[in-house]
């Protein structure tokens, strides 16, 4: 495992996606949606899939009532995470939340049943990793919190895959490979609408090409500073 990997380990990210959600006819406040997929997003080290095997997912942190927040923002419980669990079959992590009823959290209920907030988001933190062919596979990783956001970084899934919190603004790649969708759910949406947000990944070589330019140029003036001064 290369150092950039190790590194990466114990950090807190987020991802967003694009769920279906599928209400509760038992309760009008409860939802089950898709939370996340293994469709790749590009972070800074590379691209990055989170795995959804048997024993890729340790879900105690969110089967043990984990907050439904708003936009990641830890003043802004809008809910409860009932369960979590793996749909194996169609590589999706799974949950049950209600929403609360406090006002705030009924604005952003009723703007999900109105489909004009259809995006969710998970923030996870990193366990173990492994790098195959310039992706990095995160092998093992511990879910903490869903969140219904704004702008998702993966539009696979929803109700983000999001980016890091250094990153959040990572650019996502779609994963239109995975056309699977959980039936009735605001959450898999692999193919999504043409007027959705996406960006492209930066282009790295460019950025370090101007980085350098940069330092040589300022190496250059502070050489002639000193000539001057001699």
């Amino acid at each position: 495992m290369s150092t950039s990997t190790r590194d990466l380990e114990g950090q807190l990210l987020r991802r967003s996606e694009q769920p279906e959600f599928e209400a509760d006819e038992s309760d009008e406040r409860r939802f089950t949606f898709p939370f996340s997929s293994t469709a790749p997003v590009a972070r800074y080290f590379g691209d990055e899939v989170l795995e959804h095997e048997e024993r890729s997912i340790n879900f105690e942190r969110l089967n043990e009532s984990a907050p439904l927040l708003f936009n990641h923002d830890p003043d802004k419980v809008i809910g409860v995470v009932e369960r979590g669990w793996l749909d194996g079959k169609k590589k999706r992590g799974m949950v049950t939340v209600r929403f609360s009823r406090n006002a705030f959290a009924q604005e952003v209920y009723a703007d999900v049943k109105d489909r004009v907030l259809r995006n969710v988001s998970v923030g996870y933190s990193i366990d173990d990793t492994e790098e195959r062919e310039g992706t990095i596979n995160v092998t093992r990783w511990t879910p903490a919190e869903v969140s219904v956001v704004s702008v998702p970084a993966d539009f696979s899934v929803g109700l983000e895959r999001t980016a890091t919190p250094t990153e959040a603004e990572a650019n996502v790649k779609t994963g239109r490979g995975d056309n699977s969708q959980p039936a009735t759910s605001v959450a898999s949406n692999p193919n999504p609408p043409e007027d959705n947000m996406t960006t492209t990944a930066p282009d790295l070589d460019a950025v370090r090409s101007e980085a350098a330019a940069r330092a040589a140029k300022e190496e250059r003036t502070r050489i002639a500073n000193i000539t001057a001064l001699c």
